[in-house]
């Protein structure tokens, strides 16, 4: 697993879906967000250290709310979907 150095995230919305979440900004590309298969503690971990998405990951049509350099206590929160 290749980990990125940048620790700037962002806040989309999942436009098929109507859901939010805080992302890592390397997971955002051309209209579509990367999703990995994980959930809990190790999805909060993906996004902190900004994991490279994989070929398993998903992407969902997604539009950029906000950008963050490092996430806040109430951004990173968000990350528990």
């Amino acid at each position: 697993m290749y980990l990125c150095c940048s620790m700037s995230f962002s806040v989309v919305v999942f436009t098929e879906e109507s859901s939010v979440a805080v992302v890592h900004i390397s997971w955002l590309n051309d209209g579509y967000c990367s999703w990995p298969p994980y959930k809990g503690s190790r999805l909060k971990n993906a996004v902190m250290h900004g994991e490279q998405p994989t070929e398993a990951w998903s992407r969902h049509p997604a539009r950029m709310l906000h950008n963050y350099g490092e996430p806040s206590p109430q951004t990173s929160n968000a990350v528990d979907v």
